[in-house]
């Protein structure tokens, strides 16, 4: 019967603490990144560009199952009057995404 070799746990150990060191210094560039873009530091000329992209989320992606039961139920019209009451009462969640990228 074959056996799972030690060396090959070892390598396995050594490249997830190799992934690990990796992830956190991007997570470290991508800190200080954030922070110049949100100082308005201006990005220099090249091949890449860099934006902060910062949105409100809902999270709508129920309403239009929530208003097409609720129509059944309650009649045509009704289900969007819910979501809209819905959406008025709840808070959007900010959003924001990192762009780096080549400039095309």
């Amino acid at each position: 019967m074959a056996k799972i070799s030690q060396k090959s746990l070892v390598a396995i150990v050594r490249q997830r603490a190799k992934v690990a060191a990796a992830q956190s210094k991007l997570d470290e560039l991508e800190k200080d990144l954030k922070a110049q873009l949100e100082s308005a530091v201006p990005v220099a000329p090249g091949l890449f560009r860099a934006e902060l992209k910062k949105w409100d989320r809902r999270s709508p992606a129920w309403r239009e199952v929530v208003e097409r039961e609720i129509d059944k139920i309650r009649g045509a019209g009704e289900g969007f009057k819910f979501a809209e009451r819905v959406l008025a009462g709840t808070t959007p969640t900010p959003c924001e995404k990192l762009i780096v990228e080549p400039i095309a």
